[in-house]
């Protein structure tokens, strides 16, 4: 992350903001958990919205994320459900669009 130019990092910070508010105005997502790691030659950057069964199911915690991210894959990773996260990828791709 500090390697970015600031007009890199701008653009960054644009791109998250701009994600945040259409996920909110498209799935009334309020909670969502940031977490950016830097353990390779690039970093990554997730966006990982709080969901009523993680809500249900794991406390609202740092420490929980692994667990709830395990849970999916094992639980939840089902053809529609895929359908359905690809489906709201498009509009949130639309609606990012739209903002600009």
């Amino acid at each position: 992350m500090a390697e970015l130019s600031q007009a890199e990092a701008q653009e960054l910070f644009e791109l998250v903001y701009r994600s945040r508010l259409a996920q909110m105005r498209l799935g009334d997502i309020r909670e969502v958990t940031l977490i950016q790691e830097e353990r390779s030659e690039h970093f990554h950057l997730w966006l990982l919205p709080r969901d009523a069964w993680m809500v249900r199911r794991f406390e609202n915690s740092l420490s929980t994320i692994r667990d709830m991210l395990s849970y999916a894959k094992e639980n939840r990773k089902t053809p529609e459900s895929v359908q359905e996260i690809l489906a709201s990828v498009a509009l949130l791709r639309k609606e990012i669009a739209a903002q600009e």
